[in-house]
Formats: structure tokens, C-alpha cells, sequence
């Protein structure tokens, strides 16, 4: 029932929303339904189908499935949706050891989500951004996208306070 597409869709935030409740990651079956949900939809055109492959390699370690849907959707025409494959396709680099990919993605997916202006994909980015300069010592660097992934997280909500990244930040001030 439903259009494939929006199955995939809502079995995706379902599977979200049990993660961030509490119950723990989806079981295998779970992700094994979602993927063929996703395969379903194919090419529906909706910006979120494009990030649901290579979301699902965090859960299956197929890092090659997760590169190859992350090819074959870009140049995505949403600009969003763009960035955040970009931000994507780095984690996957950083989890397969692929320090330069990972940091060639995080400044291009950031420039990207810095146009598109949606705070909430940005400051994840510069985040994961900071972390990558960090591991290079540019710590100036590492800082100042810190330090804006904070501000972005206090926009969204100012009573959210990101206690890892506070005292991420005040090291990295330490080590300057």
C-alpha cells in the first residue's frame, strides 16, 4: 500500500525514531525490509530516497554500496540533498581510512549547505569538518567550525546545550 517512495520514507524515520528513543539499533530484518523499500522506490525523484542507500551502509558495512548510490545520485539537482551526500559520502571515506576523501567532501559539503542555508545538515557538517582539521592540527580552523556548529545548534533550539562539543571546544582553545 502507498506509493514506494513514501513507504521508504516512513520505514526510514520509523527505524529513526526507534534509535533515538531508546530501543536500540533495527534489528537485521528490519534493515533488510528498508532496503527493499529503498530498491522499490528507485529513482522517485524525492530528495530523501537519495539519502536512504547510503544511510543504510551505517547499518550493513557495505561501504562500496554506500559510494556506489552516492555516485549514482550526484550530481543530485536539490542542493541540499547534494550536500548532504557529500557529508555522506565522507563518513563512509572516514570509516574506510580515506583521510583525504573525507576532507575533500566535508569542505565541499559544507560550502554547499552553507548556501542552501538549512542550519541543522550544516552544523552536523562542521562538525565532522572540525574534526577532520583537528586530526590535521589546524586548530584555529577546527575552532571557528566548532564554534559556528554551536551557534547553528543554539539557533535551532537555545535551550539545547551540546555538552561534547562544549568541551571538545574549550580542548581545542587549550591546545591554542
Amino acid at each position: 500500500p502507498g506509493l514506494p517512495g513514501e513507504r521508504a520514507i516512513v520505514m526510514a524515520v520509523r527505524l529513526l525514531m526507534m534509535i533515538f528513543s531508546g530501543d536500540g539499533l533495527p534489528t537485521r530484518e528490519r534493515v533488510t525490509e528498508l532496503i527493499a523499500a529503498v530498491d522499490a522506490a528507485g529513482d522517485s525523484g524525492r530528495p530523501y530516497i537519495a539519502l536512504l542507500q547510503p544511510m543504510l551502509t551505517l547499518f550493513t558495512d557495505d561501504s562500496a554500496a554506500g559510494l556506489a548510490a552516492i555516485a549514482a545520485a550526484r550530481p543530485h539537482p536539490d542542493p541540499w540533498t547534494d550536500g548532504m551526500l557529500l557529508s555522506l559520502r565522507a563518513q563512509i571515506e572516514e570509516n574506510d581510512g580515506d583521510a583525504e576523501g573525507m576532507m575533500r567532501d566535508l569542505t565541499e559539503a559544507t560550502a554547499v549547505l552553507r548556501t542552501v542555508g538549512e542550519r541543522w545538515s550544516l552544523s552536523l557538517a562542521l562538525g565532522s569538518y572540525a574534526d577532520a582539521l583537528t586530526k590535521r592540527g589546524r586548530f584555529d580552523e577546527a575552532t571557528a567550525a566548532l564554534e559556528e556548529s554551536l551557534r547553528l545548534t543554539r539557533e535551532l533550539d537555545p535551550h539545547d546545550e551540546p555538552a561534547f562539543q562544549q568541551i571538545w571546544l574549550a580542548m581545542m582553545k587549550a591546545r591554542g
